[in-house]
């Protein structure tokens, strides 16, 4: 059995347990979105990309030696262009995988952006498939895809994609990330499941988002997602600043969209 922790602050998760009989730890981020510089260079800033690779490395850095972790997870929108890779992306995403894997073994599980990302993953990085990977009993996948029904064992699924923001004006949290957790039925994910699924939907590790999305109002809604609504499986929902607050629960959107309709009323 393997805990999962947020850590304070961070927009990444701690799994904690044993795996193969030794205990592991793994720290967990997504949606780096390298390159997004270049389209900072399009509007006239000149970026570094030095500053940017020690940035990030010293990030993964620093919370290697506060969790001790073993190995990083990558969940995916590593890069930041979808049908191509840029010349950014080309001379700096090796570089900060080398540097990152200095810290800590390194999993990438592929997004919707990362196309051709074997030609830029050092041979030292495990560049897992897009059907993502299984800790115990925890799929971590990036969420641009459903998950295969051969991982329908799992109780809890850990994704990013979203890139969830709260954007309610006056309120003070308003514009920052977020963690959107749900416990929804099972069969709305797996149609042969039975029982109750946890949903971690994980903040942008990414501070500067292009197209920040608001949390009810889904650009492309990803495919678990529209099932999940579609079959009104959400049992219970709630969204949480990066320091643990939360700021809204299922009772508090049900009348925002995409989340607007009544939960089936359990059977007696």
């Amino acid at each position: 059995m393997f805990k999962v922790l947020p850590l304070s602050l961070e927009p990444v998760l701690l799994i904690d347990g044993n795996l193969k009989k030794q205990h592991r730890k793994f720290i967990v981020a997504a949606d780096l979105h390298i390159g997004s510089e270049t389209y900072g260079k399009m509007n006239g800033v000149t970026l570094s990309a030095k500053v940017h690779i020690e940035s990030i490395s010293n990030r993964f850095h620093k919370l290697v030696e506060l969790t001790k972790a073993d190995g990083i997870i990558l969940l995916g929108d590593l890069k930041s262009s979808i049908s191509k890779i840029t010349q950014i992306e080309m001379d700096i995403i090796p570089v900060i995988l080398t540097s990152i894997s200095q810290h800590a073994e390194v999993y990438l599980i592929p997004g919707n952006h990362d196309s051709f990302m074997k030609y830029v993953t050092p041979d030292n990085v495990n560049l897992i498939s897009s059907g993502g990977m299984v800790l115990g009993d925890i799929l971590l996948i990036h969420g641009h895809t459903m998950p295969s029904a051969t991982r329908s064992s799992v109780r809890r699924i850990i994704m990013g994609h979203i890139h969830p923001i709260f954007l309610r004006p006056n309120n003070i949290v308003n514009g920052q990330r977020i963690w959107i957790y749900m416990k929804v039925r099972k069969r709305a994910v797996f149609s042969d499941g039975v029982g109750y699924l946890e949903i971690i939907i994980m903040p942008s590790f990414h501070d500067n988002h292009n197209a920040p999305l608001r949390y009810n109002r889904w650009k492309m809604m990803p495919p678990i997602i529209e099932r999940i609504v579609k079959y009104r499986a959400i049992e219970e929902m709630q969204l949480l600043t990066l320091d643990g607050a939360i700021v809204a629960d299922l009772s508090c959107l049900e009348e925002d969209m995409p989340f607007n309709f009544q939960r089936k009323a359990k059977s007696s």
